[in-house]
Parts: C-alpha cells; structure tokens; sequence
C-alpha cells in the first residue's frame, strides 16, 4: 500500500529570539515557486523572550491549512526540532533555521530531484551562499564540482553533508531518528549521519540555493557561541565524534573514510583553538577532553587528516606527531648546497617529514611582513617567519636583495607563535633586516638560512600596516622618492615614476577594484579619487580626536577641549563621535564634530595627519578597519596616538604592542607604568612611549556629596558577541547564573549596606562598565540604589563620590589622583587572570602596589565600606603616599604636555 501524504515537504523550524530576521526567513518558503500549498510550515517557538512567538501566531492565523505552530520552554534546538517532528504530513523533510532564506525555486527544483532520482537516495543537499555579514560559497559546496548527481559515498569520501537546514530527507527513511539532545552543536551532522549510512549515497540539486546568514549584529549564532558552551567539549566528542566512529564501526565491520572525514571535518575546529579556556572546564576536565580528542584521531586514517582543508600544516604535523609519537626530520631537497666561505650561495629548500609523510617546506611556510621604512638611502624591513623545527638546527632570517645576502637582526615574536589547545605548534622568527637602497630597481626576498642552506619564503602575507598588500595585483604604495610594489612573494622597489606612469598604474588599480569587486573594494575607489583630488588642496594638519565611537566624556575629550582653547597653528582639530550618541550635540558645541564611522568620516580619516584616541579598537583608530586593502597606500602616513582611557597596570602586550596596534605616541600617567611598557614585550622606544600624564586629569575637582559609588569593570569571557561599529557586546541568557552578576548584584541589594549608609546620611549608586551599560537591567533594584547610565560623566562621578568600591577598573585611578579612598572587591581573582579576559597580571599587584584595600567576600568588603562611612571617607596615609609616588605628575598640565609631544612627532 503506499502512503498518503498531505504535502510535498514539511519544515520543522526551531525559532529562537529571532523576531529580526524571522519574517524574512518565513516569506522566503511563502513565495516559493511550488505553492506554499504544498509545505507545511511547522515552527517551534523553544521559549523566545522576544516577539518571535507572536509572529509564529500570526502566520499561524493567516496560513491555518498549513502553519502549525508550537510553543514550549526553552530546550534548545534539538529539542524544539524534535517537538516538531511528530507533526510532520509531508513527504520529504527539511530542518531550516529561523534566520536563513531559500531561494524561490529551492523546493520545486528538490522535488524534481526526488523524482528523478527515485530510490537511488534519501537525502538530497542544495549549495549553501552565505549573506549579510559574509559573501560567498559556504565550504562544505565542495560536493557540488563532483559531475555525478547521485554520489556513492564509498568513493567519494571526502564529502562533507552536516547540514540538515540545507539537506532534505526522505521522511520514511527518517522514522524514529531524532536529535541528540545532548549535544549543543553538531546535532544536525549526527541527524545527517545516521539517515546517510542507511544507503551511503547522496543527492545533489544544483539549481536551489539555501541562504546562511552571518549575522553582522546582536547575538551570536549557535556556532559562534559555541565554544563557550560546555558541552561543547565533552559531550560533543562522546556523543558524536566518538559515537559516530563506533556506530559506523558496529555497521561495517570499520570505518569508511566518509564517516571519518565528516567527523574529522568537525574536530578540526576543535584543534584550531589556541588554548583551553580556563573558565568553562575543570583541569581534570580538561585532560579528559584532551584525552577524548586524541582517542577519536587514532580512529581517523592519517590520509584524512593530511587531505583537510581547514586545517594548516602546522596543527596537521602536531596531530601526525601526536598520534604516532614522531618527530619532524628536515631533509635538505635535491640540488640545495651548504653556504661555503668565499663562495656565492647557492638557494636551496629543505622538506619537512613526519612519520613518512612529507609535509611541507620551509619555503612553504607563513612569512609576515609588517612594516618597510624607506629613508637616507636605506631600507628598514621587519616582519616574521613561522618555523616548525628549531632543536638541533641553526636558523637565521636573512632577506636576499638582487640575489646578494643580507643577515638580520633576530627579534623575539613569541605572541606570534601558533598554538594548539595549549600546546606550541610553531615558533616564530621575528626579523629586522636592513640594506642599502640604490638607483636602479631592486627586488627584494625574504627568507631563513636553515643550517646554511639559504631558503627564500613562497608564502609571503602582509600585516595590517604594510603599505601595500598582495590581495591586488596592481597595488602600489608612493614613498618618498621610491614606489612600492609586491609581485608574488618579492618586494619591488623602484624610483618614483612620472606623473603619467603614475596616472596609468592609479587607472589599473581602480580598474581592479571595480572588477573584483572585493570587500570594501569599490568603496575604496571613492576614498582614491576623493584623495587624489583632495590632498594637493589641503593647507593645514588635520588631527581626529576621539574616545569611544558612542560615548566621549574621556581622555579624548579632555584633550579636544584644550585644542579648541590652544589651537597649533595651521592645524584643523575634529572631534569623532555617532551621531546616535547622547554626547554628539554636546560636543557639537564644543567644536568641530563629525559622526563616527560615517562617509564623511572617512573621507576626513584620509587626509588626517594624527589619529587620536584614548581607545585601539579596530575601527576608532581606522574606521575601515577590515575593509582596507584597497587603501593601504594612502592609510599609511597617518601617526596614532594612543591616550588611553585607564593606565595599564596589567599585562596587555600581546593586545597593545607595536606589531598589533603600531602606536606613535602611547601617553602614559604613572612612572611604574611607563617602565612597564618600555621594557615589556611591546617592542615600543623612548621615542614612543610618553610620560605626559593623562589629559583628562587636568579636568578632575572635588565637590563631594556624601555619595558611595560602585563601579565594576567588564569580564570578556562572559561576553557573546561584539559589533565593531558601536563597541557593544551581548550577554548570554545565563548571565544570571554568573559569579560576577551573583556578587555585584548583591552588594548592591544588601540589606546590611543600604541600612547604614541611609543611617549615615550616605547615597550608593551603580556604575558598571560601559560595555555593561546597556544590560544594566538585568540586575535587580533596590529604590536606595541609583543606577547610572552610559552618558553619566566619570568626572562628576568622582568629584561628587567619597568612596568609590571596584573590582580590577583602571579608571579608578582618576580618584586616587583626587586623593580619595577606593576598595578593590575582587572575588574572582583567579579566574580573572586566567587569561580569559583581554589581558594578564603585570606588574600591579593589589596588594602590595593598590591604593586602597583588597577584600574577596562580601562581608569583608561591606564591614570596609562601614569603617570608611564611620570616619568621613578619608584616604588612609598608606595609600596617599603610594599615590604620591605612583603618579608622575600632579598637577593641571598634562594636556600641554601631550600636545606638545603630538607637534614633536609631525615633525619628525
């Protein structure tokens, strides 16, 4: 008898907190070519917070033959799809997320394949696009170049199908198959899986299309996320990786190299993290999942491994070595020859094995190139090698300039090293060659001399501030008297061209641009022909003050209003800021404001002779960060300096130091903090680093009003998600359950506290750190406690609080230089320095060097602030004489002083 089925297709869809994509993603299957008559529409809404429910509801009353709507608590997806699946009347089955798009002819092209292929498959895959946020083919269309429309499984198995959103099922091939709860990802690929060893064949329908979005703003997908989740580690090795290598195993009697390549596909992702994050496993679970990893790669065929895509051979030589407990042996390849005294080099390359296997080159491997100074007939080149092997082998960077040897100076670049979950995978060779220029055109390579055999470097990348970048061929960079090229893996140097030269090599540049059509590339040739017309016109230095892109009331804005007052001459000062930020018409008044990351914005950032900020995001110091490549030339000359908005007290040189940021000018406030810098791994000068100060201590004063204020700062490993045009961050629905959120939200409600602050003729207020502002609702609220909002000015804050109760803020600095008491409430001390914040322990200790007491429980640090209310609030002498000898200035002139070392480094 054969069945009856009331539709084509039905769409189990997880909704969850989408209402701002979820419209978009439901009328995409409402205008498909094939009726929306014929797919019944199942939405589970998993417990939404927001209108998600509500829209289901009204596409269940305006579609009632074929919208059936769920609600339920919060399970997840697995749970939300599995919810739906007894629901299901059609005859082929899809799992489509709930912010995603099919194109219009999806369903009636995969029907079409369903007939055609008959019972050859039960799972047909359609090409996935990413859109939004990313452009382009999602990995996994790889299958989509094999000329076959059904493939067998057997001899394709480097087939990668873990998508059930993109995958339609032959619904009687999926009876009692369900998502695996336990898992938190990957529950789509084990669904995949179990339907796809039934046959081993899969469908494929090239005329449909399935859009992935990747979101360019609010929360993070589940993917993204992911790696924050727990059980995203070991439950997901045991109740995927592993499973699914012993269940194919109990099916076939082994292996086939498909279930290890879709396994393997995922565990690659796994290997890419750089170290195990401290806050969301135990050490002894840490071991377990590294244990589990290495169980599922002895599993794996070593072929499978060595054949990923996504995964550089760096971490394939560390999984080879580790699953066969070997070594890398350097071989010198055939014809390459020592270096002999008297005698030319000879060029050469060495191969690098593991367990039999040739894995790489030396030449082969990643080169970056940093920065190029072309100045008195001499050229500055520094930049880095990844190397693999350096035990028992001698190895020194070397650039070959028109064949002829040049040694260089050898630099410690150890943040640069690769990792992998912990464990070093590739060491870095920081370089800095120098060599003479000359009138003729040189060609320029960069290499290593490995137990002297000279190896030039294939695989050349440039850093963020290189002039010039391989990404287009036609790219060049003016410097001096001198044009810069790159062609391949050299550096071409040759002698300023002719205006019309120079006119033809802009016209390919710009031609190139608009045929690539790259990201960012055809705004770029705006930005190109705004300068080309703009820079010969421009009479004055342009300097763009900023602090962060939606708030001032900082070091940034302290310094503006001084300029306005003290204008160098010949000099425009713009002020940067959103327009969508409560502090835009207040600075408007001021002077000269332009919203911050708006075209005119970036136009001005152009012709702009000094960036300065008292934040090294990305986008405040380069608002095309990201998008840059097709102005590398012209973004090159501008000096940054780095104000600051709390003094570095803590290590944060693997985020602040020359080769992440290139800092021109990083002003500093205390004199242990200058030494800090100068002689951490941040690889800045005297020249660089300022002791000037911070300008906004010039604007503090006292007016106190018998006001405690409590003001933690933010912890990033209990953030989500980032958008780099505003600097906010989303939370995750747990943040609750937090130890952070549990201990600030009851010091702020303690009973104890409120009481005898209100018997003392004391006020508290709450002032989290901005990037927490926009959350500050989810703490509860007692009426006694006033919550401050983002626009609140930290200088009123101080002048008017007696107290202020932090955790680990720099900010507080500020009322130290006011010499008023502050108590560090620091709960969570070790997970703190962990590493899973933006920085580490430097050489600040609270204890020893802090300018006011340290507690670490609630009590504690309540019976402190009782004792300071009890006795006027005044800074005890022990920290007023650490104050004392910790800032290096006291006075009103640290504007003058950076300022004057702003004019110093334009005319240098």
């Amino acid at each position: 008898m054969v069945e009856q089925y009331k539709y084509d297709f039905s769409v189990v869809m997880a909704v969850y907190n989408v209402e701002e994509y979820l419209r978009e993603t439901v009328d995409s299957l409402i205008h498909q070519t094939i009726g929306f008559s014929h797919i019944q529409l199942i939405m589970v809404d998993d417990g939404s917070k927001d209108k998600s429910g509500d829209i289901c509801d009204e596409y269940k009353e305006k579609y009632p033959d074929n919208v059936v709507v769920i609600h339920k608590e919060n399970g997840g997806v697995s749970s939300a799809r599995n919810a739906g699946i007894s629901f299901v009347k059609g005859k082929y089955l899809n799992f489509m997320d709930s912010d995603d798009k099919m194109d219009p002819s999806t369903f009636k092209e995969v029907l079409k394949c369903f007939e055609k292929y008959g019972e050859k498959t039960d799972v047909i895959a359609i090409p996935m696009k990413y859109f939004e946020a990313q452009k382009g083919d999602h990995k996994q269309n790889q299958k989509f170049e094999i000329n076959e429309d059904v493939i067998d499984l057997h001899k394709y198995p480097y087939v990668t199908n873990l998508s059930t959103s993109s995958s339609f099922f032959r619904v009687s091939a999926v009876s009692g198959i369900c998502f695996d709860t336990n898992l938190a990802s990957c529950e789509d690929a084990k669904y995949a899986l179990r339907v796809l060893m039934k046959k081993m064949t899969l469908g494929l329908c090239r005329k449909a299309t399935y859009w992935y979005r990747k979101r360019s703003s609010g929360s993070e997908s589940a993917t993204q996320s992911s790696v924050k989740n727990k059980n995203w580690y070991i439950p997901h090795l045991v109740w995927f990786s592993i499973w699914s290598l012993e269940e194919a195993n109990k099916v076939f009697g082994m292996i086939p190299q498909f279930v290890q390549y879709e396994v393997m596909y995922d565990l690659q992702w796994k290997f890419e993290q750089s170290k195990m994050p401290d806050s969301v496993l135990t050490d002894e679970e840490i071991s377990v999942y590294k244990s589990l990893l290495y169980k599922a790669l002895s599993m794996i065929d070593d072929e499978v491994i060595l054949k990923q895509r996504n995964l550089n051979v760096e971490r394939k030589c560390l999984l080879i070595r580790h699953k066969h407990n070997t070594i890398i042996s350097l071989v010198p390849k055939k014809g390459s020859c020592r270096i002999q005294k008297n005698i030319t080099p000879e060029i050469g390359d060495i191969e690098l094995f593991c367990n039999n296997y040739k894995m790489t080159t030396v030449s082969a491997l990643d080169t970056t190139l940093d920065f190029i100074t072309l100045k008195n007939d001499e050229c500055v080149l520094e930049g880095y090698h990844h190397v693999l092997e350096q035990e028992n082998h001698e190895i020194k960077p070397v650039v070959l300039v028109n064949g002829a040897v040049f040694y260089c100076e050898q630099i410690e670049r150890e943040n640069n090293a690769i990792y992998t979950l912990g464990e070093k995978t590739s060491s870095v060779i920081g370089f800095k060659g120098i060599f003479p220029l000359r009138k003729a055109d040189i060609k320029v390579v960069t290499g290593l001399e490995v137990d002297g055999i000279i190896i030039p470097r294939h695989n050349v990348k440039c850093g963020n501030f290189f002039p010039v970048t391989p990404v287009y061929e036609n790219t060049y960079a003016l410097i001096g008297q001198k044009e810069l090229h790159i062609k391949g893996s050299s550096i071409i140097i040759r002698n300023k061209s002719n205006i019309i030269v120079r006119a033809v090599r802009e016209t390919s540049l710009l031609l190139e641009l608009w045929k690539r059509d790259l990201l960012g590339g055809r705004k770029a040739i705006a930005g190109r022909l705004f300068y080309h017309l703009a820079m010969p016109l421009k009479r004055k230095q342009l300097w763009i003050i900023s602090d962060r892109i939606m708030k001032a009331d900082d070091n940034g804005e302290a310094l503006f209003r001084y300029l306005i007052k003290h204008r160098p001459d010949n000099t425009d000062i713009v002020f940067a800021i959103s327009k969508q930020s409560n502090d835009y018409v207040r600075m408007k008044r001021i002077g000269r404001c332009v919203s911050a990351m708006s075209f005119k914005h970036k136009l001005l950032h152009l012709l702009c002779d000094v960036v300065v900020s008292s934040h090294a995001d990305g986008v405040t110091r380069n608002p095309y960060y990201g998008h840059d490549d097709g102005l590398r030339d012209l973004l090159s000359h501008q000096k940054y300096v780095f104000l600051q908005h709390g003094i570095t007290k803590d290590d944060v040189s693997g985020w602040l130091n020359k080769y992440k940021q290139n800092i021109n000018g990083f002003v500093t406030a205390a004199k242990p903090e200058w030494t800090s810098i100068l002689e951490g791994d941040y690889y800045y000068t005297k020249n660089q680093v300022w002791l000037t100060g911070f300008p906004r201590y010039d604007r503090l004063y006292h007016n106190e009003k018998k006001i405690i204020t409590i003001m933690p700062t933010w912890r990033r490993y209990l953030m989500e998600s980032g958008d780099a045009t505003t600097g906010m961050w989303t939370l995750p629905k747990n943040f609750e359950q937090s130890s952070y959120y549990c201990h600030w939200d009851e010091l702020i409600n303690s009973e104890r506290l409120l009481e005898t602050l209100t018997k003392y003729g004391y006020a508290i207020q709450f002032m989290p750190h901005p990037t927490l502002q926009p959350h500050v609702n989810r703490f509860r609220r007692d009426p006694r406690v006033k919550f401050l909002s983002l626009d609140t000015s930290y200088r009123k804050v101080y002048a008017e609080s007696n107290l202020v109760i932090t955790d680990y803020s720099s900010a507080v600095f500020d009322f130290a230089y006011l010499r008023k008491p502050i108590i560090y409430y620091q709960f969570d001390r070790d997970e703190f320095f962990a590493g899973e914040h933006v920085f580490t322990k430097g050489y600040f200790d609270y204890e020893r060097d802090g300018l006011g007491e340290v507690t670490y429980t609630m009590d504690d640090t309540i019976d402190l602030i009782i004792d300071y209310v009890k006795n006027d609030c005044m800074m005890k002498d022990k920290y007023r004489e650490r104050a004392d000898k910790f800032f290096a200035f006291n006075d009103k002139d640290n504007c003058k002083r950076v300022v004057n070392r702003i004019i110093e480094l334009l005319k240098e």
